[in-house]
């Protein structure tokens, strides 16, 4: 007996030896259901396999104010069960908990009434055609209520089960799958879903497609998309951008779109949202932060409406050897010459201006425009407004060429002064 016990150890050392056990598959994949806007959630258990016949879950999820709702599991998306159901027509105020769902899509859970009393509820699908979903018997069933007709998915066909010989008139179709969201039961090829409320749309938040009420994707800073293809195909090109000191999602081709600056997280673009600004150029309207404008020489403005209205009326200017943004009746009221472009601002900037004084009002001009008319160059504004004014200057003829110079000057240095261009040029 010993010896067989020896015999029987070293055969299983050998095999141990010889054929390493593999490595365990492991027992479980996960699925996180996420929240209903809160940080936490609970699922509940339902009788049998975690989920109903229909692969649907229900619990209870905190929302973003942290207040309890329960919630719905179906096609990879959590709903609010308060917002499937119409509570002004109950005494609850609430529905914090959903317990379990039937196979026949039947909830039990726990809400809270509208004197503040915890009571238990039980939510019912919403009859389709006549009658209700069920499923019985390992198979899906229609049952028009009264129990007459059955649409039964095995055999896809209408089934008398009322009393004998009062057969009502066969349902001439087959019916509906059960009213948005929930899904058409298995096996229900002929049964034509119902299509969401005309309020709904598609949307990408967090790089998750959900078809959520319009109120809520605008609240939640998401964009919506008029087909689910449309939002899988933007869903991984968002960016975040700051609106009305509001940061929201959208589309990496929106953003551009609109000239939003785009960032690649919410809080980046928090981070900045109130540091940015919107600036003209080239007609186009630029989302920057106030640096970047200030370092581009643009006029910063606070809202897209604001810097819409001045775009075309802007241009660039030189002013004290840099080249700034202005709206073209600023730069005409400081006497500013005015450019289309930065770069041909700044190739007739700096030492190639000169502030003159012509018919009594000071401008700026290159001084090459200066020499030839014949007009005194200033360095400064200050300089030139000085001399500047109808009583202060005149046009004067030197070297026989009409020149305008201060009537002081002209008077010390011997030389007539006449009150307009023409009269000198005459007498030149």
């Amino acid at each position: 007996m010993k010896s067989h016990n020896k015999a029987s150890l070293a055969a299983i050392i050998f095999l141990l030896v010889a054929f390493p056990r593999a490595e365990a598959q492991l027992s479980y994949s996960i699925t996180d259901l996420g929240t209903l806007g809160g940080s936490t959630s609970v699922a509940n258990s339902v009788a049998g396999q975690g989920r109903n016949a229909a692969g649907m879950i229900v619990g209870s999820s905190a929302l973003s104010d942290g207040s309890d709702h329960a919630f719905l599991y179906v096609g990879g998306q959590m709903y609010d069960l308060n917002s499937l159901c119409d509570l002004s027509l109950t005494n609850f105020k609430v529905l914090t908990v959903a317990k379990s769902i039937s196979d026949s899509c039947h909830i039990i859970g726990e809400g809270v009434t509208n004197n503040g009393e915890k009571h238990a509820f039980l939510l019912t699908p919403t009859a389709v055609d006549g009658g209700n979903w069920t499923y019985m018997c390992c198979k899906w069933a229609w049952i028009q209520e009264g129990g007459g007709w059955w649409w039964d998915t095995e055999c896809r066909c209408y089934t008398w089960h009322g009393p004998p010989g009062k057969e009502t008139p066969c349902p001439p179709q087959p019916p509906h799958c059960w009213w948005w969201p929930l899904p058409c039961p298995p096996g229900c090829y002929d049964c034509p879903p119902p299509p969401p409320p005309p309020d709904y749309c598609w949307t990408c938040i967090k790089g998750v497609i959900l078809l959520l009420p319009e109120a809520e994707v605008l609240a939640k800073g998401g964009v919506c998309y008029p087909s689910k293809e449309e939002a899988l195909q933007n869903c991984g090109r968002l960016c975040w951008i700051c609106v009305d000191g509001k940061v929201v999602q959208v589309s990496e081709a929106e953003a551009k779109t609109q000239g939003a600056k785009c960032y690649p997280s919410q809080r980046e673009a928090q981070k900045d949202c109130g540091k940015l600004c919107w600036i003209c150029v080239d007609g186009k309207l630029l989302q920057v932060t106030e640096a970047q404008a200030k370092a581009r020489g643009a006029k910063c403005y606070p809202s897209q409406e604001e810097a819409r209205k001045d775009c075309g009326k802007l241009c660039w200017v030189c002013v004290d050897g840099q080249v700034v943004q202005m709206p073209e009746a600023n730069a005409r009221t400081r006497g500013l010459r005015c450019y289309n472009s930065p770069d041909e601002a700044k190739r007739n900037c700096g030492d190639k201006l000169c502030w003159v004084c012509v018919d009594g009002q000071v401008v700026q001009i290159p001084e090459a425009e200066a020499k030839a008319r014949g007009i005194p160059c200033y360095p400064t504004r200050e300089r030139a407004q000085s001399a500047c004014g109808g009583d202060k200057n005149c046009w004067v003829c030197v070297n026989g060429q009409v020149v305008q110079m201060p009537e002081a000057e002209a008077k010390a240095r011997g030389i007539p002064c006449y009150p307009s261009r023409e009269r000198a040029q005459s007498a030149c």
